[in-house]
């Protein structure tokens, strides 16, 4: 039998990626018409031959559409540096927004390497292992036939953990009042790195300080913040609410560039739930980087967010569905629906059990309702879904507060006659002018599993 050298052995066990080099096809002077640079990776090499503006058409710029590869999900910074010592001018290319509309037919440029940065000349985006893609140009200033030539890099990135966890419901994150006057702006993504359709801000709305603030519901989960100074990128336009609503966005989805070259930058932030808050110093440390965070929501361990009113299980009343994935009930005259959550322990020991209670009506009363068991199968109640099955046992009465948020606890177990054991489901009811105009509706429910 032949036996082969271990270092054979391992050599024939490991792939090595072999070197793509990507040469262009002209005409690729536009985006319809663009070269393609399919699955580029660590080591490959994007070239052409460029024609300065003196030149007849075509010729004045190269135009790559450059795709990622599939990978591990994950954030990857992937960089192309020029390595042509001439003139050459190489930029990353998106859309131009007006007042949050993207129109979709624009070219304009959204990076522009420049000698000022240490490699020279580089572009740089970020991506998810998600194939993303990308326009990729270089162009020449003047008469000028040149060869040139671009190596990929590709780095994975680990975000920074937040520390500690937040609770479900109302949660805000800026970089306001920290320290510094940085112009930044952030855009938060879920568990699967998907941008999170208005999660995002650039300038707080009638704030002459340019910095970033957003206020956003959070179900349970891990959520990624992408931070960096203007002009931060993705595919999305901006929310109704920012005040800086015509930045320039990305042609595709699932990538993230910054077109400013400025560093050291403080971009300081802070996170917080109304309970937990948590600064952040962070740094920029160099050109078009983006810095990266993981925080974590989470309700009390043993309790159980269920019967959200997104339509993910029963219609609402009036096709008035909140937003999958937050968990709430169904949508109120808010905008959005009652968030039932619950934080603290569930032993009946330490009674430390808290249920908080958010998007509801400003002052309008709220009833908290306790039962042994779910209705299984909700049923359209007022405006809203009733998700807790007879017998209802009446816990508290009280009035939401002036931004529509009510708390209940501790001692709720003593009160209600709990032991460890129960599975305890309870729901909210409150006032509303919801629209189907039966004025009142239901938040989620949430079940607790009590302990010692």
């Amino acid at each position: 039998m032949l036996r082969l050298p271990l270092t054979l052995l391992v050599v024939f066990a490991v792939p090595v990626h072999a070197q793509q080099v990507f040469v262009e096809v002209e005409p690729n002077e536009d985006k319809p018409s663009a070269s393609l640079a399919d699955c580029i990776s660590d080591g490959d090499l994007v070239t052409g031959w460029v024609c300065g503006s003196g030149c007849p058409p075509p010729g004045d710029r190269d135009l790559y559409r450059v795709t990622s590869c599939d990978d591990v999900p994950g954030i990857y910074r992937h960089r192309l540096e020029m390595s042509f010592s001439g003139p050459a001018l190489p930029r990353l290319l998106g859309r131009t927004q007006s007042n949050g509309v993207v129109d979709e037919l624009s070219d304009v440029t959204l990076q522009e390497g420049t000698n000022a940065t240490v490699p020279q000349r580089f572009n740089q985006w970020y991506g998810f292992g998600k194939q993303e893609e990308v326009y990729y140009d270089v162009g020449m200033p003047s008469f000028n036939r040149n060869p040139w030539q671009s190596p990929v890099t590709v780095t994975p990135v680990t975000p920074t953990p937040v520390p500690g966890t937040f609770l479900p419901g109302t949660i805000t994150i800026h970089t306001l009042g920290l320290g510094h006057g940085t112009n930044t702006e952030l855009w938060v993504y879920d568990g699967d790195y998907n941008a999170i359709p208005g999660y995002g801000n650039d300038d707080i709305i009638q704030n002459l300080q340019e910095q970033s603030r957003l206020t956003r519901t959070y179900g349970p989960g891990t959520y990624t913040l992408a931070l960096s100074d203007y002009n931060l990128a993705n595919n999305l336009a901006s929310p109704p609410e920012d005040d800086m609503r015509a930045g320039r966005v990305l042609d595709f989805p699932n990538l993230v560039a910054c077109s400013s070259a400025e560093f050291p930058l403080d971009v300081t932030f802070q996170i917080t739930d109304g309970n937990t808050t948590v600064t952040m110093p962070a740094m920029k440390p160099g050109p078009y980087d983006v810095l990266w965070f993981e925080f974590t929501v989470a309700g009390a361990p043993g309790s159980t967010s269920f019967c959200p009113g997104d339509g993910s299980q029963l219609p609402c009343p009036c096709a008035n569905e909140s937003v999958p994935g937050n968990g709430e009930g169904c949508r109120n005259a808010t905008g959005f629906g009652g968030l039932l959550l619950a934080s603290g322990t569930t032993g009946v020991t330490s009674d430390d059990l808290l249920l908080h209670a958010t998007h509801l009506t400003p002052g309008g009363t709220t009833l908290l309702f306790a039962s042994m068991q779910p209705q299984s199968t909700a049923l359209q109640v007022g405006d809203g879904l009733l998700c807790i099955a007879p017998p209802l046992v009446r816990m508290s009465f009280a009035a939401a507060d002036s931004t529509g948020t009510l708390s209940w606890g501790p001692g709720l177990a003593v009160t209600a006659g709990w032991a460890a054991g129960d599975i305890v489901h309870l729901q909210a009811a409150y006032r509303s002018t919801g629209p189907c105009g039966t004025g009142f509706l239901f938040t989620n429910g949430v079940a607790v599993t009590l302990t010692p």
